[in-house]
């Protein structure tokens, strides 16, 4: 008997390493701003324009799930403090903002992921979870996930419950019936844990569970240290479940 029906994964740093994504993608946002807003980047450097966005999130808490609005209301911000009048600049900071997402979508994935997703994919419901503003469906893993919903869509971030009980209700699953998978302690691993779920710690780098700073490290969760080890462990605690499954009802 299977129970295992729902497979949850982050994206970033869970699919593929984000940081050199994030940090290439500023890169050619400023160079495209360089060609085309000259008196922008003649008064604000990269950094500048980075606590724009930090002060923004300081002041309006509530973009803090819409991370895409709040980066073009912060480059709207900066070319208005730069000389742009306000049609200039609400046009200028949308066309910047998608030169930013192009380059944000061009993700290299970690070794082992597609095949493991392909294999996975044959037995179980796969969906993304994500705090982030990746367009899946132009990454190469558009066809990898059943569904993708982001903290944008519901409005909240993890480790808050919404991203996690929309993908329970899509299917119509339990919680024990779901597996959620990221690097994240307390975002991915506590959010999850905290509606039952359970979960798989993708932690590459070794490090040890910080309880001072994610609290006590649930029960339920496996950890693994690449994709190969993520496949393995979604079928030891699959088998698991269904063997604890099988014994209550003898």
């Amino acid at each position: 008997m299977k129970t295992i029906r729902l497979l949850t994964f982050d994206l970033d740093n869970t699919l593929w390493n984000n940081n050199p994504v994030i940090v290439r993608a500023e890169h050619i946002l400023y160079q495209w701003l360089e060609k085309n807003c000259e008196r922008l980047t003649k008064r604000f450097s990269p950094q500048d324009l980075i606590e724009h966005r930090m002060q923004l999130l300081e002041k309006h808490p509530e973009l803090i799930a819409q991370i895409s609005e709040a980066r073009k209301r912060s480059l709207h911000y900066s070319l208005l403090q730069a000389g742009y009048s306000t049609e200039s600049a609400h046009d200028a900071s949308n066309r910047a903002f998608a030169i930013f997402l192009e380059a944000r979508n061009r993700v290299e994935l970690f070794g082992g992921v597609r095949d493991e997703l392909l294999s996975l994919k044959q037995d179980f419901t796969i969906g993304a979870l994500t705090n982030g503003n990746v367009e899946l469906h132009k990454t190469d893993a558009a066809d990898l996930f059943d569904f993708h919903v982001s903290a944008e869509d519901v409005n909240e971030r993890k480790p808050g419950k919404a991203q996690f009980q929309f993908a329970l209700t899509s299917v119509n699953a339990a919680p024990w019936q779901c597996i959620h998978i990221g690097d994240h302690p307390l975002d991915d691993i506590r959010g999850a844990a905290s509606l039952g779920i359970n979960t798989i710690w993708f932690n590459m780098t070794g490090e040890e569970w910080n309880t001072e700073k994610y609290g006590i490290k649930p029960q339920n969760c496996y950890t693994a240290a690449n994709w190969k080890a993520i496949g393995k462990t979604i079928r030891l605690i699959a088998a698991q479940t269904a063997d604890e499954n099988i014994n209550k009802n003898d």
